[in-house]
């Protein structure tokens, strides 16, 4: 960080500019946080100041925008802004929170707090730093939301009605914008605390309109509660349970597996979001035949309601592909439990949704979790907890893996080709898979005797 300062220090020397050290960058330095990224404001030439910057430390740079010039070297992220205002105070007081309108002035070290950000910080609230701020930016209040999870601080009393006033504004802020706050919400450890307040303070069902008739559907023979209760509890039990599932037996692979990047962002994020939306089709399935209420292909019925909200988030096809088999798959493991599912059924359950396989087991296991919470358990959670240990036993020790084959032998001993080629292959895999064959010799047996 010295090094970087020296530099910049060295360009306000030369060039006769100032920068700032600002934003959510300043607010961790005094909080003591880890910082990865840090923003900068500039006087005169932010763009200058940017490839000057990139050019002595050898980083990569990018113009993100008309106003915003980056600088990526080793993994941390330089943004240089343009001043917005006159000068360093007009640019503070338009920003959105307290906590994030500080600032250290490079030239000389000197901080800046014209909004009592340096309190609000130390006492833990977020608070805007002007009553307009929504009105300027909708996406402010998802932000709010965001700091909330992953602060983990309190949203102050007038920020949450200017919140409750301004809410309408979200319909209007582009999806990506959306997006990219709500899966850092879900990624944090408050996902069910915060989901929860934006529910009582009336922005959830601005956001996600689809969710509110789950509030009117749910009860049933299976639940005693809606399914909107439901769902939020079963993303409660994901956030709670999943320090169980890693000290279990694959539970290094599972951590690394969540920890995998979908689009930029954490794979834990998107699960937690679909173990949120797995019930989401339940009210196009509602049926009341003569008091006797069901919500069969609700799954089916979910990934259609889900592809509204993925194309309103313009949000990526791997993670809505991620979160469209939660809500299709998560139905089947429960299946499997009742019925004493062969291997077979097992392996082709694995090859339809493949890595995905461990985000609807997981689902599964909370969804089952969230159910019997509410009822006289008998053991069941205990005993369907070492049933999902068991399925992903299968699939890390048994389907995760190295083919004992591949398309080359099948040719050589079969002479088959194209399709004919794959076909033979999965049909191998089911077979190492089901026992029937224990290693690659029996394998190459096997082919030999195929037509």
């Amino acid at each position: 960080m010295k090094d970087f300062l020296y530099i910049l220090k060295e360009y306000i020397n030369t060039k006769d500019d100032c920068i700032y050290l600002v934003g959510g960058t300043v607010r961790d330095i005094k909080a003591g946080r880890n910082i990865s990224d840090y923003d900068f404001a500039v006087c005169k030439n932010f763009d200058n100041a940017a490839n000057y910057f990139a050019s002595k430390v050898k980083g990569s740079y990018v113009k993100m925008h008309e106003d915003t010039s980056r600088v990526v070297k080793d993994g941390v992220i330089f943004d240089f802004s343009k001043l917005k205002g006159n000068t360093i105070h007009e640019d503070l007081r338009k920003r959105d929170f307290t906590i994030d309108s500080m600032a250290i002035d490079l030239r000389d070290k000197s901080f800046i707090d014209d909004t009592g950000g340096l309190n609000d910080l130390m006492n833990k609230k977020i608070r805007v730093t002007y009553d307009e701020a929504f009105k300027d930016d909708g996406a402010r209040i998802l932000r709010a939301f965001r700091l909330y999870a992953v602060l983990g601080f309190e949203i102050d009393l007038n920020t949450l009605k200017l919140i409750k006033i301004n809410a309408p504004m979200l319909s209007l802020i582009p999806g990506e914008r959306m997006l990219s706050e709500i899966i850092k919400i879900f990624e944090s450890k408050r996902a069910y605390d915060t989901l929860s307040l934006m529910d009582k303070e009336g922005v959830l069902k601005i956001i996600f309109p689809q969710v509110e008739p789950l509030k009117k559907v749910g009860k049933c023979k299976y639940h005693v509660v809606d399914a909107f209760t439901h769902s939020m509890l079963v993303l409660k039990f994901a956030e709670e349970g999943m320090k169980y599932i890693y000290d279990s037996k694959w539970g290094e692979e599972i951590k690394s597996h969540f920890e995998e990047k979908i689009n930029g962002e954490k794979r834990i994020a998107i699960f937690k979001m679909g173990c949120f939306f797995h019930d989401i089709g339940k009210p196009k399935a509602y049926k009341n035949e003569n008091g006797k209420v069901s919500f069969k292909l609700h799954e089916v019925y979910g990934k259609d309601v889900f592809s509204e909200i993925s194309t309103r988030l313009s949000m990526p096809n791997h993670m809505t592909k991620i979160i469209k088999s939660i809500i299709g798959g998560h139905m089947r493991i429960l299946g499997f439990y009742k019925q004493n599912s062969s291997e077979s059924a097992y392996y082709r359950f694995f090859k339809d949704y493949k890595e995905n396989s461990i985000d609807v087991v997981l689902c599964s296991l909370f969804d089952f979790t969230a159910t019997r919470s509410l009822l006289d358990d008998n053991g069941e959670r205990k005993k369907y907890f070492e049933f999902i240990l068991e399925i992903i036993d299968k699939y890390y020790s048994k389907f995760a893996r190295d083919s004992i084959i591949d398309g080359r032998d099948v040719i050589e001993y079969t002479g088959a080709k194209d399709k004919k080629v794959g076909e033979i292959l999965d049909k191998v895999e089911e077979m190492y898979f089901c026992g029937k064959i224990k290693n690659k010799g029996e394998a190459i047996e096997f082919l030999k005797r195929y037509k």
